[in-house]
């Protein structure tokens, strides 16, 4: 095979014909779609990506879930031999980072803001506005980290939930949540609700939430 070409990250090692495993990592924000494809060596060779046959530099284009997901490559020459390439793409959970406090995790869009419930014990830094307008928020709990939003939104925050007594962003708050503007915040629960629920250990530093804010009828 000549080479694999990918629309978005980079094969790691170098493409090499020799090598038949490589991985990518995509950050959380580069989305939900790959597109991979193989140029062949031989014209009479066969190609197939995840079991479907491509012509030579034909794209495939695969659905990424979170986590790894596995693609192969299958190369099959004229008398029938085999070679499997296999590309192992990590969708990450955030944008960057690795969530300590000298390389703290990177958020950069809803879905990385939303994924903090994986790892509520690490490091955070919010680096750009996020627009949470598709969500109707699910809280996360027990939050042991640091987040610092740097002074971004978190926009059109919205939870509607009859069944919790507690609603927010975060509920159960036991670490430092700073530098954060919550905006167009609307939030209608059974009966506490705010943007963070604070342990008496948490601390909750300039942040400030312009909302409509109310319980449900009960």
């Amino acid at each position: 095979m000549k080479g694999i070409t990918i629309d978005k990250g980079f094969l790691t090692p170098s493409f090499d014909p020799e090598i038949t495993q490589y991985s990518v990592t995509l950050p959380c924000n580069e989305g939900k779609e790959f597109s991979i494809s193989a140029v062949k060596e031989d014209a009479r060779a066969q190609i197939k990506i995840n079991e479907e046959e491509k012509a030579s530099g034909e794209a495939k284009t695969v659905d990424l879930e979170r986590g790894n997901n596995e693609i192969q490559i299958v190369i099959t020459a004229e008398d029938g031999t085999t070679k499997v390439y296999t590309i192992n793409v990590t969708s990450s959970d955030y944008d960057g980072g690795s969530g300590t406090q000298d390389d703290p995790y990177i958020i950069a869009c809803a879905e990385s803001f939303y994924n903090i419930r994986y790892a509520t014990d690490q490091y955070f830094i919010q680096v750009a506005d996020i627009d949470l307008d598709a969500y109707n928020w699910s809280p996360i709990t027990r939050f042991d980290g640091e987040y610092n939003g740097q002074g971004f939104e978190i926009q059109n925050f919205t939870m509607n939930t009859s069944s919790l007594k507690k609603a927010g962003a975060f509920i159960d708050n036991y670490g430092t949540i700073e530098n954060i503007l919550f905006t167009n915040v609307n939030v209608h629960t059974y009966r506490y609700y705010g943007t963070a629920y604070l342990s008496q250990q948490a601390q909750l530093l300039n942040s400030i939430s312009p909302s409509t804010q109310e319980p449900l009828p009960h």
